[in-house]
């Protein structure tokens, strides 16, 4: 058992993180969405009047398969992680304890371990009677291992990938890759432009400040910005069946 609450809290800190990317990627792309696992919402229990918004329905995130939502509760902090802590008292897989709490900053963080899932509450206060957070559903199989963020995607030297999210939407497949490089502005952008000109693809706008490369079915905008001496690059790489 106690490997596994090791286990648990170590995923609690990674899907928190995770978290705020789905945050800050469902601000700019409406393709957070893909055929989602046998686990959904329906497997989380819920206070009555809690107040729920789709954030995405079963993407690949980090190579981390997660569903997530938005909550508004009508109870206070405390009172919410109890009302987990009650619900969650029976184990649900065995030599595991039914739940593991963690405390990451302003955050308090309810997890569950059933079958080959994770489930996460994650909860601050909101007001003094009431509390808002994030609710998860993780594909656990994926977080043991290291996730290759950025896999068969060209990169320049001395660049980070900081998030590599995977989505379906009917017959269009979408990847964000949000990376961050050492590199000048003109030299990330005069490597991707001698990288897909190369390859055949056809660029559209502006180079320094972004562009976008077709190549039949396939589509891939590029945008970047230099920051505290960083170039920031986001990637989405888009393909039509």
């Amino acid at each position: 058992m106690k490997n596994i609450i090791i286990l648990l809290k170590l995923s609690q800190k990674y899907i928190a993180a995770l978290f705020a990317a789905l945050l800050f990627m469902s601000s700019f792309t409406s393709t957070l969405s893909a055929a989602t696992s046998g686990f959904d919402l329906e497997n989380i229990p819920l206070p009555k009047r809690t107040f729920i918004t789709v954030v995405t329905d079963g993407i690949e995130l980090n190579k981390v398969g997660m569903s997530a939502w938005k909550a508004n509760f009508p109870k206070s902090v405390e009172q919410t992680l109890q009302f987990y802590r009650d619900q969650w008292q029976e184990p649900a897989v065995q030599n595991a304890p039914g739940f593991v709490e963690s405390n990451l900053g302003e955050w308090q963080v309810i997890s569950r371990l059933d079958g080959d899932y994770l489930i996460t509450v994650q909860v601050k206060g909101k007001g003094k009677k009431r509390s808002e957070g994030m609710l998860a559903i993780s594909d656990l199989p994926t977080l043991k291992g290291v996730p290759r963020l950025g896999k068969h995607f060209p990169k320049p030297s001395k660049t980070q990938v900081h998030n590599d999210i995977e989505s379906t939407d009917g017959d269009v497949f979408s990847r964000t890759l949000i990376m961050e490089s050492a590199h000048p502005l003109k030299t990330v952008a005069r490597f991707y432009d001698s990288y897909y000109q190369q390859k055949g693809w056809q660029r559209q706008g502006l180079i320094n400040e972004g562009a976008v490369y077709r190549n039949k079915n396939k589509i891939v905008n590029l945008a970047m910005i230099r920051e505290r001496g960083k170039t920031r690059i986001v990637v989405i790489e888009t393909t039509d069946g």
